[in-house]
C-alpha cells in the first residue's frame, strides 16, 4: 500500500534509479510489514539547486549535493519501533547499492487513513467494511449515568510495542494515540477501526517493569466482524498469530462462521463472519 516518491540528483549512472527504487522497496518488506507486491513508487532527478534543495548542514550532519529524498506515505498503525527500523534498513540499503552516504539519505513519513486509497476503478478498496460504516448509535439516555456510551475496554499488555504490532499489523486497527506517564511508569495505547469519538476501542495498558499477568478464569474474549472469516485465519496464522480454534460454524448454529485466536499476551480474539 505505501507509495514512494524518490527525488535524486540528476546525471547519476544507469541502474542508479533503479538502485535506489529497490532498495527502499526492500527495506519496507523486511522492515515495515509491506507485502512484496506492494510496489507503487514514483522516481524522479532534478537539477542541483532546482529541484533538491537543502542545508549543507542540518542537526549536526553535513550533507552533499547528491542529496536524495523519499517521502512515503503509508497506513496508520506502525510503531516507532518499526519506523526506526525502516529508517535504519533503508540507509544500510542505499549506502550499499547505489552506494549514497547516509548523511544524504532524508526521509519523510506521512501517515493516512487506509480510506483515503483508491487503487482502481474509483473504489475505496480498503476501506472499512459496511457494517463499521454505519453512524453511531445515539448514546443512551433513560440510564442512571444519563447519556452513556461504551467507550474502551482496557487490556494490561506484557510488551506494548508486541501488542501493539499485532492489534495493527495482524488484526488491521490503527493507533489512535499514546500517551507515557513517566511519573508513574506506565503508557497508554489506544487502537481501533474508528474514531473514539464514535466507536468502542482498546485501551492497552503497560505497566513499566511488569511481564507476567493472570488472565484469569472470568475473562471471555474480544469479538471482531469480518467479511471472510477463513480468508483471515489464514492471513492472521501467515502473520504469526496462534489460532485456538479454527473457523467453522458455531456449534448449535450452523449460519454463525466464526473462529478464535489469540494475542502476544494470550487474550482471546473471536472472529465473526458478517455479511
Amino acid at each position: 500500500m505505501p507509495l514512494v516518491r524518490i527525488s535524486h540528483a540528476a546525471g547519476k549512472p544507469n541502474g542508479y534509479a533503479r538502485a535506489l527504487s529497490l532498495g527502499v522497496h526492500r527495506a519496507m518488506v523486511d522492515a515495515f510489514n509491506v507485502p512484496e507486491n506492494d510496489y507503487f513508487q514514483i522516481v524522479t532527478e532534478h537539477l542541483p539547486e532546482i529541484g533538491i534543495v537543502g542545508p549543507v548542514e542540518f542537526l549536526e550532519i553535513a550533507h552533499s549535493s547528491d542529496l536524495v529524498f523519499l517521502q512515503i506515505t503509508c497506513a496508520e498503525g506502525r510503531t516507532l519501533q518499526q519506523k526506526k527500523a525502516l529508517y535504519a534498513a533503508i540507509a544500510e540499503n542505499l549506502a550499499t547499492i547505489p552506494g549514497v552516504q547516509t548523511e544524504d539519505i532524508i526521509i519523510n513519513l506521512v501517515e493516512t487513513r487506509r480510506e483515503n486509497w483508491s487503487f482502481g476503478n474509483g473504489l475505496a478498496q480498503f476501506a472499512p467494511a459496511e457494517y463499521t460504516e454505519r453512524a453511531p448509535a445515539p448514546a443512551a439516555e433513560n440510564t442512571v449515568l444519563g447519556r452513556a456510551r461504551l467507550l474502551h475496554t482496557m487490556l494490561r499488555v506484557r510488551n506494548l510495542d508486541v501488542s501493539l504490532d499485532f492489534y495493527t499489523s495482524v488484526l488491521g486497527m490503527r493507533l489512535l494515540r499514546q500517551k507515557t506517564f513517566p511519573q508513574r511508569q506506565f503508557t497508554l495505547a489506544f487502537v481501533g477501526y474508528g474514531e473514539e469519538t464514535d466507536t468502542a476501542v482498546l485501551e492497552l495498558t503497560h505497566n513499566w517493569g511488569r511481564d507476567q499477568y493472570e488472565i484469569g478464569t472470568a475473562y471471555g474474549h474480544i469479538a471482531i466482524g469480518v467479511e471472510d472469516v477463513f480468508s483471515a485465519v489464514r492471513a492472521a496464522e501467515a502473520a504469526g498469530a496462534k489460532v485456538t480454534r479454527p473457523a467453522g460454524p458455531l456449534q448449535g448454529d450452523p449460519s454463525e462462521m466464526i473462529a478464535f485466536i489469540e494475542d502476544p499476551d494470550g487474550y482471546k480474539v473471536e472472529l465473526i463472519q458478517r455479511e
